[in-house]
């Protein structure tokens, strides 16, 4: 029902209240297209192309990896840190991503100075986008963590790094085959 209804531009809701709705030829093919890809395992936020965290809507794509609901915590953390500081305390989300950590640290501490990094220039085009799109005033620097800001402090550094061994055989399985190994893994192998 999610992929329908976002294929068709609809709520859940609508949706069900409006069962007897026959498809067109053009939207039969392309739910046909989207359930065979998620029965082939695509993430479902992959297949919308957003997914909701921390009450705010991020874009996503193969790019990055899906937010989990477990991040929220470490952006409680950071929440905590920085409303305890006086002025503009500042932050640096290393390997950003979406985004969603800075984002969502920034929605919620709109006084912190918020950096953020990715090796990943496709990753950081759509932290860019997501920032921009909600509104959060993030520096974003192209790198491989700490090198971009070698000469810097900051009073909070967050990161989600890669957490799963390489060739570790879960990531040839259920949707971790389409999210990016080098967000998943140190592929040092």
């Amino acid at each position: 029902r999610l992929l329908l209804a976002h294929l068709l531009g609809c709520s859940r809701t609508h949706l069900t209240a409006h069962d007897d709705r026959l498809l067109t030829a053009e939207e039969l093919a392309a739910w046909r297209i989207q359930v065979t890809r998620r029965v082939d395992g695509h993430p479902v936020a992959y297949l919308l192309g957003e997914k909701e965290f921390y009450g705010l809507v991020f874009e996503v794509s193969p790019d990055v990896l899906v937010p989990r609901p477990e991040t929220e915590l470490l952006v409680d953390w950071a929440i905590s840190l920085l409303s305890a500081r006086p002025g503009q305390p500042s932050l640096l989300d290393l390997g950003t991503g979406s985004g969603a950590i800075a984002v969502a640290v920034m929605a919620q501490c709109p006084n912190a100075r918020v950096s953020a990094s990715d090796a990943s220039s496709a990753a950081l085009a759509l932290a860019r986008r997501n920032a921009e799109r909600l509104g959060a005033r993030i520096h974003f620097v192209e790198g491989s963590w700490w090198v971009p800001f070698q000469a810097q402090r900051f009073e909070v550094v967050v990161a989600n790094p890669p957490y799963i061994a390489y060739g570790d055989a879960h990531l040839s399985q259920g949707d971790l085959r389409f999210e990016p190994s080098l967000a998943l893994t140190d592929q040092s192998g």
